[in-house]
């Protein structure tokens, strides 16, 4: 907060550090402490306080090398890769990973539970991200995030502004449950219908063609000189936009290398793509041909490409992979699809309105902890 900031009446400008303690507590014998719980940075979630997942320690067979431990309430943010926005609170006791800080509220001016929004505030990324140092991992450290100033409101102030961040909280996280659960729908419809059919199997290329071959990957300093409108694609999804394209058509994409390929079962390792576009060499590319580019997509969607993979740190799917796949075309694929476009109509509809949610909690906590409460 620069010193031209207004700071609404009775609030007080401080420092990050005079009014949160970063703790560190460690301990190399965590069941010593009745502590069973481990936490790394990816079992917390981007922008959602609650924490709900962890690994327990009798299922890790080397044990764990993480030694900070946390308590329930305190507040867990990641100092590694800032900008995923990590922060969570979680309603355990445990061990969590070096990469992550654990915060409590120090003396009596700020209350514990307004300080998980404090850290989910966009002027303490902002800090974060700017006291980032490294290149492939960039961290901060607590020495930078502890002179981060901003305005902090009187104790009776905090209170209603908690109570109001805790009702949307609750209804952000619901939407995003939903969100959830209908991502999780989608995913086992398209196993059930498109996958074990007892019709016949062709080959993939059968009904359909490779167009790798016109894949161009272009490096990031390359793709910052050739800034506009048309998305370009990798393993995955999306990585940015270009200036020109190189297809225009509907295309069912998949990862080469560098895919999600253990996650099939949960979340998509194909997507389809429409209209203009570039696709780096990181994405096999497929074009429909002889049944519709839904059903390509939906077969390929939640598509168990382990057994075909190569590779260890970053895993690989050749092209030779490509004439080994098939696929089933019932007698029924219309109907079938149609209960697929409209199940994956109701994911993006959810999706949608938890994003909104997210945005709308993001401004109200902005405008609450700037000091508006009209």
């Amino acid at each position: 907060m620069s010193a031209t900031t207004k700071c609404p009446d009775g609030w007080d400008v401080v420092t990050f550090g005079n009014v949160v303690t970063c703790v560190n507590r460690t301990t190399k014998d965590p069941i010593a402490y009745g502590l069973n719980r481990i936490v790394g940075l990816d079992h917390m979630d981007s922008e959602s306080l609650p924490l709900r997942r962890w690994d327990l320690l009798e299922a890790l067979p080397d044990g764990t090398s993480f030694t900070r431990t946390f308590q329930s309430g305190q507040v867990l943010f990641g100092k590694r890769r800032a900008y995923q926005r990590k922060v969570s609170v979680p309603e355990f006791d445990g061990v969590c990973s070096g990469d992550i800080l654990v915060f409590e509220a120090s003396g009596p001016r700020m209350l514990q539970e307004f300080l998980p929004y404090l850290v989910q505030s966009d002027g303490f990324f902002e800090h974060a991200l700017g006291t980032s140092a490294g290149s492939l991992s960039p961290r901060t450290k607590w020495q930078e995030l502890a002179k981060y100033e901003f305005a902090l409101p009187p104790v009776d102030d905090q209170k209603r502004i908690v109570e109001v961040l805790e009702a949307a909280t609750a209804s952000q996280e619901a939407a995003r449950e939903a969100a959830a659960e209908c991502q999780r729908q989608l995913c086992n419809l398209s196993i059930q219908l498109t996958k074990g059919l007892t019709h016949e199997k062709f080959p993939l290329l059968k009904f359909a063609d490779v167009l790798d071959s016109k894949r161009v990957p272009i490096n990031d300093a390359e793709r910052s000189k050739r800034k506009g409108p048309i998305p370009y694609y990798g393993a995955n999804g999306p990585v940015g936009t270009i200036d020109e394209a190189l297809f225009d058509e509907p295309l069912v994409l998949f990862a080469e290398d560098g895919g999600r390929f253990e996650e099939w079962r949960s979340r998509p390792v194909a997507y389809r793509i429409e209209g203009q576009s570039w696709v780096n060499n990181h994405a096999h590319v497929l074009r429909a041909s002889g049944l519709p580019t839904g059903w390509l997509y939906f077969t390929l969607r939640n598509f168990d490409f382990t057994r075909f993979v190569v590779g260890t740190t970053r895993t690989k799917l050749n092209r030779s992979v490509l004439e080994r796949l098939t696929i089933s075309v019932p007698h029924d694929l219309e109907r079938r699809l149609l209960a697929l476009e409209a199940a994956e109509s109701c994911d993006r509809a959810a999706s949608r309105y938890a994003e909104a949610g997210l945005e709308m909690m993001k401004t109200l906590a902005s405008q609450l902890l700037g000091g508006d409460q009209s």
